[in-house]
């Protein structure tokens, strides 16, 4: 695993540059990304190197476009993962924290979820938009069109997240985005589309299925309630797999 390596973005980016997306963010993706396989394979000096890594070199005050979904299943969700196997008493993958270490990977999950922020409070939906400027917010004339998938599997880093913090702010934002696609869904099939305007709320793409586009929404309804038990979410995901099981065996558009 390269460790050496850091943020290519700021260098490289021109318009015509096809190479570079808004995924890569100029935050040590592939660093934060891996910290919790050099957990689970137990290589605990590694593991211990790679936090130091992040810690001193990872810094989220970018003026960059990055995709808010991307951001918080990979950056996000590792940041967090990573305090938590830190600090768990049990120590399931044993004692993987340095003594030195005092929450600062919670901390830069903390700034990260705040900057990604202006994509629910800039929609008047509920539904976020899919990218944010990590340094400026909501970038002027944003474009509005998202997936499902991308809108709605928010809510187990951001839930987590809030509990951690003991605030509610991130949990409620990623809980009203799932709301707000859940209540647009198709009137007689009960189906959701796949690609939706944030700003409108209007389907524009409205073929449904399990795949790219649809599929981590599911998935995120059932681990959210297994995660914090909150019934709403098992009703949801309980009616959209009836749903499913009725419709799409033959194919569906709603």
């Amino acid at each position: 695993m390269v460790l050496t390596i850091y943020g290519f973005y700021s260098f490289l980016y021109f318009s015509s540059n096809i190479n570079i997306n808004d995924i890569l963010g100029d935050y040590c993706l592939t660093l934060v990304d891996s910290l919790t396989t050099l957990a689970v394979i137990g290589n605990v000096s590694e593991f211990q190197h790679a936090v130091t890594q992040v810690i001193q070199h990872v810094n989220f005050d970018k003026d960059n476009i990055v995709q808010v979904f991307e951001v918080n299943i990979r950056v996000l969700g590792a940041l967090i993962s990573t305090h938590l196997l830190m600090t768990d008493p049990e120590q399931p993958f044993g004692n993987l924290s340095p003594p030195w270490y005092d929450g600062e990977l919670l901390h830069l999950a903390h700034d990260l979820a705040s900057r990604l922020l202006p994509a629910f409070e800039g929609s008047s939906t509920g539904i976020p938009y899919p990218r944010v400027n990590l340094r400026q917010g909501l970038p002027p004339y944003s474009a509005s069109e998202t997936c499902t998938a991308g809108a709605g599997s928010l809510v187990v880093e951001f839930g987590v997240l809030s509990r951690l913090l003991g605030d509610p702010v991130y949990e409620g934002y990623a809980r009203r985005a799932n709301k707000a696609l859940w209540n647009l869904r198709d009137n007689t099939t009960g189906l959701l589309g796949n690609t939706i305007d944030a700003s409108s709320g209007k389907w524009l793409g409205r073929l449904s299925g399990l795949g790219a586009g649809l599929d981590s929404f599911y998935e995120y309804l059932l681990k959210s309630y297994i995660l914090f038990g909150e019934h709403e979410d098992y009703e949801m995901f309980s009616e959209a797999y009836s749903k499913i099981k009725q419709y799409m065996r033959k194919g569906y558009a709603i």
